[in-house]
């Protein structure tokens, strides 16, 4: 088994610069990492030179965890359905496929994104229009994993070749979900450390990850 560790984006670690006043590129985080999700794509889809430039960056077995975009994960509503941010987004990943270097995309639903079949169907459709690339889902409702129901849900996920993410966060706020750690499929295992910070959980501003 082998365990990599990555962090959620490059520029924002001036500790891996000796804490210049600037922020950290790819080229230096990939000195010290070799794994990054990346959380730009959640957003906006960057420009398929902008990937193609990442890979000049990094030695040819960094990896990427890739985000949804937002309209991809039911965030954020598309005229005509989401089926063609799912073109453009596998268009743009394409280099990262062509040199094995997209470790998953990950699929991170709001947490009003609950077990109602609707939802349940849809974990379908992403797995359709996804094709063979890897992909990671982040269920953050309670209701995915209730008695009788997280089971079928491993299940299910294994079928649909699904990496189900294990989030470590403060379990005990108001809409938490708990530390569910399985493996349903064979090449990767996927824990997302958010923190435990309960008080500064719920925080916003600018500074939401600092306060958590």
């Amino acid at each position: 088994m082998k365990v990599t560790v990555g962090l959620t984006t490059w520029s924002e670690h001036p500790s891996l610069i000796n804490n210049a006043r600037k922020k950290t590129t790819l080229k230096e985080y990939g000195q010290h990492f070799p794994v990054v999700e990346v959380d730009t794509f959640f957003y906006a889809l960057p420009q398929l030179m902008t990937v193609q430039k990442w890979l000049t960056d990094v030695a040819p077995g960094f990896q990427f965890i890739v985000k949804a975009h937002q309209v991809m994960t039911g965030h954020q509503e598309a005229v005509g359905g989401p089926q063609a941010v799912f073109t453009q987004f596998k268009q743009v990943v394409a280099p990262l496929v062509s040199t094995g270097q997209l470790k998953t995309v990950l699929f991170q639903f709001p947490p009003y994104f609950d077990a109602r079949t609707e939802h349940i169907e849809y974990l379908r459709t992403v797995r359709e229009l996804m094709g063979n690339l890897p992909v990671a889902v982040e269920l953050r409702n309670l209701s995915w994993y209730q008695s009788g129901v997280g089971d079928a849900l491993v299940n299910y996920c294994r079928d649909l070749k699904l990496t189900l993410v294990a989030a470590d966060e403060p379990h005990q706020t108001q809409g938490g979900i708990p530390f569910f750690l399985t493996t349903t499929t064979p090449h990767l295992t996927l824990i997302r450390l958010h923190g435990r910070n309960q008080a500064g959980w719920q925080a916003g501003g600018k500074d939401w990850r600092g306060k958590r």
